[in-house]
C-alpha cells in the first residue's frame, strides 16, 4: 500500500470508531486481526490480544456501546511503509454512568495486504479502570 491507501484505510477505520460502527470498522481489519490494549494487570484480557474478527465483534459491539467516541479525534498520523502511529485526543463519555473524560491514546497500527493486522493501543488504563469501577 502507499502512503495514502494506509491513510484512508486508518481515517476510514477511526471514523467508523467515532460512529460506533463495529462492522465498518472489521472491514479495515484482516480476518485474523489483533487488538491489544498496552496496560496494567487491571486489563490482563486486553493486554494479551483480542484475536479474529469474531472476537473483535464481540469486544468493539461492548467498547463502542459502553463508549461514546465522537468528539474523539486523530490529532497526529505517521506513516512508515506499512506501520503508523496514530495519536488521538478529546473528550470520551462512559455511557453508562455518563461520565467525561478528556483523554488521548496512542495506536500502533501494522498493515498487511490492506488490512489492519495489529492494533496495539496505549491510553490511560488506570483511569478507564477507576472510570469503569465508579470510582471516578
Amino acid at each position: 500500500m502507499n502512503r495514502e491507501e494506509v491513510r484512508n484505510l486508518i481515517e476510514r477505520c477511526y471514523a467508523a470508531r467515532r460512529r460506533g460502527d463495529v462492522e465498518a470498522v472489521l472491514e479495515t481489519f484482516h480476518p485474523e486481526g489483533i487488538f491489544r490494549l498496552n496496560g496494567g494487570p487491571d486489563i490482563d484480557v486486553l493486554s494479551a490480544g483480542i484475536v479474529g474478527r469474531a472476537a473483535l465483534r464481540e469486544l468493539f459491539g461492548s467498547l463502542f456501546a459502553a463508549w461514546d467516541w465522537k468528539e474523539f479525534m486523530i490529532t497526529n498520523l505517521v506513516i512508515d511503509g506499512e506501520r503508523a502511529s496514530v495519536h488521538c485526543a478529546g473528550p470520551l463519555v462512559y455511557v453508562p454512568t455518563m461520565t467525561r473524560v478528556v483523554s488521548q491514546t496512542l495506536d500502533l497500527v501494522t498493515i498487511r495486504d490492506g488490512k489492519v493486522v495489529e492494533l496495539i493501543e496505549f491510553c490511560d488504563t488506570q483511569t478507564l479502570v477507576k472510570i469503569i469501577s465508579g470510582q471516578h
